[in-house]
């Protein structure tokens, strides 16, 4: 019970996007994984841990991939396309670390798996 507190973690930038994005028709998009956030909350399943845990891990590689692409694009004198100012990149980059975060600790919290005692005949 100790590890599920990610989940409800988990579960804020989604219904944070879900909310931001409800006027361009992104609610549900967003809401759906928020509630599959809550119920993996109360009802932990290795398919929901497993489904959360890809869909942050895939997220933090392609976030991870823009942000490095932009460092480059500052380098060699491009407009970046994330780290356009001093606001945008500081929100950038601590919802990078949040999302780092996130997929860090579900790795640490995946179920674990109980030996089947043999059976003495």
């Amino acid at each position: 019970m100790k590890r599920r507190w990610i989940f409800i973690i988990a579960c804020i930038p989604f219904a944070l996007f879900g909310l931001i994005g409800a006027q361009y028709g992104a609610f549900f998009l967003y809401m759906i994984p928020a509630l599959l956030c809550l119920v993996q909350f109360f009802y932990p399943t290795i398919f929901l841990w497993g489904l959360f845990f890809i869909i942050f891990l895939s997220g933090s590689a392609v976030y991870c991939f823009l942000f490095l692409f932009d460092i480059y694009k500052l380098i060699i004198g491009l407009r970046p396309s994330a780290l356009l100012d001093v606001d945008d990149s500081v929100v950038f980059i601590l919802l990078l670390a949040i999302l780092i975060g996130i997929t860090f600790v579900l790795f640490v919290s995946r179920p674990r798996l109980t030996p089947i005692k043999e059976i003495a005949g």
